[in-house]
């Protein structure tokens, strides 16, 4: 395969053994969306936010790791080792801090959503700096169900990858494919290659703002 699409629901169905073992067996982009072990079930089925405390052995079998704001707070927790309630709303510049470390430790690239703000981006420079772009959201006129619309993010991130290998841009069809998966609850809403390029032409070049 090309690429491995990871968007588990918790840890359990997609852990780091899983990731080490696609790593190991073929040359697939793995793109992982940290819901799964950001988040605990319980007895009950309610889900709840909760530490990554071994996120650094699941770092070196991710090509692109895919967070929202939320999941992010329960990442990086900067000088607190447990989180309390809801996880803390990082900062742009804590959202840098957390990237770097991901991509020193074999992250290709990091990508968090910022809701209305679109998302941003991180990423090495071929001088090994560490990038950051935010690439703005695609407006939706009539939101109608948003329901998979991060994993409708996720595959349009791994799709844009690999016809660009440009982080970037990938991020460019995640935001496109996450839009579009907002205007209907039905699975016939997603556009042609042709209408979602010309979609991202028209709502989002030029793009690049520095984070």
């Amino acid at each position: 395969a090309d690429a491995f699409v990871c968007v588990p629901i918790t840890d359990y169905e997609v852990g780091q053994p899983t990731l080490r073992h696609i790593k190991d067996n073929g040359s697939g982009t793995v793109v992982l969306d940290a819901h799964g072990p950001t988040t605990t079930l319980t007895r009950d089925g309610e889900r709840h936010p909760r530490v990554w405390a071994d996120r650094d052995v699941w770092l070196p079998y991710v090509d692109i790791l895919k967070m929202n704001l939320e999941e992010a707070g329960s990442t990086w927790l900067g000088e607190s080792a447990e989180l309390s309630g809801d996880p803390p709303t990082l900062t742009d510049e804590e959202l840098r801090d957390l990237a770097a470390h991901c991509l020193d430790r074999g992250v290709g690239a990091v990508c968090v959503t910022l809701d209305e703000r679109g998302c941003a981006v991180f990423y090495r420079s071929g001088s090994g700096a560490t990038m950051g772009e935010f690439v703005d959201r695609i407006e939706v006129e009539n939101v109608v169900d948003t329901t998979g619309a991060g994993d409708s993010f996720a595959a349009g991130l791994a799709f844009g990858y690999l016809a660009h290998r440009d982080y970037v841009v990938a991020a460019e069809y995640g935001n496109a494919m996450g839009a579009q998966r907002c205007t209907a609850a039905e699975l016939d809403v997603y556009l042609s290659r042709e209408a979602t390029e010309r979609q991202i032409e028209d709502e989002l070049i030029p793009i690049a703002e520095a984070v």
